[in-house]
């Protein structure tokens, strides 16, 4: 894991051991009060071992002295102000799920809500002789497809069962295609 820049509400950001070679540079976002919040970058596979234990590690120097406060997170971290007019960071997604509100459905570039990777797929499909002659008179003519995709925590979208047909009532030359849709969950 590496600290990569962080941006939040326009509080100015920092760089802890700037100029200390002994150490990482440490960028981060520090409140008036001197709570730090630093964005941590995983690489391949650091996201894998996560998402397949589902933990982490935080190793920590106290130089001897009491351990501070520490607040992990997985979501950006927002600022509000206490009724004393202190201000702090907290977790947008753990304040929701403590007040029991429903965690917003967020639609990413056109697809369902809750998903945020495509795979999109361009099949050419050649029909042989009896297959077109059935298409023709209106039978249905059924396509098997599979699709594969590297274990990964979340949700999967998966179309299936392509059947491909052209009903009789349409103009000769023209087709329609039907396609089940299911979800597929990987724990």
């Amino acid at each position: 894991m590496k600290p990569v820049n962080l941006e939040i509400d326009g509080l100015p950001a920092t760089v802890y051991a700037k100029d200390q070679p002994e150490y990482f540079p440490l960028p981060c976002v520090r409140l008036p009060n001197g709570q730090i919040a630093i964005r941590w970058q995983l690489d391949d596979l650091e996201r894998d071992l996560i998402a397949d234990s589902g933990t982490f590690y935080l190793c920590v120097n106290t130089f001897n002295r009491p351990l501070q406060p520490l607040l992990p997170m997985a979501d950006c971290p927002e600022v509000a102000t206490d009724e004393n007019g202190n201000t702090f960071f907290y977790s947008p997604a753990e304040y929701r799920r403590e007040q029991g509100i429903a965690e917003p459905e967020i639609q990413i570039d056109g697809l369902p809500a809750g998903y945020r990777d495509r795979l999109t797929t361009v099949t050419e499909i050649h029909f042989g002789f009896w297959d077109k002659v059935k298409i023709l008179f209106g039978w249905k003519v059924e396509l098997r497809s599979q699709t594969f995709v590297q274990h990964c925590a979340g949700k999967c979208y998966c179309e299936e069962d392509v059947s491909v047909y052209r009903p009789r009532k349409l103009p000769k030359g023209w087709g329609a295609v039907e396609v089940k849709a299911r979800d597929v969950n990987e724990q």
